[in-house]
């Protein structure tokens, strides 16, 4: 298993989940 793959996609799911709940949270 590849350690730098892995941590590259933890990641970008993390930002993608913080992605989100900005959306979610912050009224347009």
């Amino acid at each position: 298993m590849n350690i730098n793959r892995a941590f590259k996609v933890g990641v970008l799911g993390f930002w993608g989940l913080g992605q989100a709940a900005a959306r979610i949270l912050t009224p347009k």
